[in-house]
């Protein structure tokens, strides 16, 4: 028996009590609020770990450089590397991927003749920080020893030779992939 919309059963005692709960309409505007807030909120959860990411790379990329600079100033040359798996002996000394450890880190890095063909080791270093997990708006960060610091983005193909090659172009801007 149902009075004004609320369901009503006899007792034992014979007594009408309320019979408590929710019905599938609730349930189903419950279920749909919750969908929406996770549609919102999970695309601005992966943007803020991805601005996490970058900042790691960016971090480690000038870390790099620096290590690059004090490679220069005792050797008189730029070191060039490709990356954690380079087997030179005299790599590791310098930092190759981002991070504290190699299980969690976000980039690996490595070093490279500046692209053009006019510069060599002695005069340019281009270090870059390729991501582990595909970052499609920036690509790889690079920074290069000659003023093209900080602005300067081109991706990277890696064959599986293990030499890193330069493609042309240009990715990202400097208030994305920098700030």
């Amino acid at each position: 028996m149902t009075i004004h919309s609320v369901q009503v059963r006899p007792s034992p005692t014979g007594r009408l009590r309320r019979v408590a709960g929710f019905t599938l309409i609730e349930l189903m505007i419950t279920v749909a609020i919750v969908a929406i807030l996770a549609a919102v909120a999970y695309p601005a959860y992966t943007n803020a770990v991805l601005k996490g990411r970058r900042a790691e790379g960016r971090a480690a990329l000038t870390a790099l450089m620096q290590q690059q600079e004090r490679y220069f100033s005792q050797n008189g040359t730029y070191l060039a590397f490709n990356g954690p798996s380079d087997s030179a002996s005299n790599t590791a000394s310098l930092k190759s991927r981002s991070g504290d450890g190699q299980t969690n880190a976000a980039y690996t890095m490595g070093a490279a003749q500046c692209p053009g063909g006019t510069t060599t080791l002695a005069t340019c270093v281009l270090v870059f920080a390729v991501p582990v997990i595909a970052d499609s708006t920036c690509g790889t960060l690079t920074i290069q020893s000659v003023g093209l610091s900080r602005g300067y983005y081109t991706a990277f193909s890696s064959s599986g030779t293990g030499s890193t090659t330069a493609v042309s172009g240009t990715i990202g801007s400097s208030s994305t992939c920098w700030n």
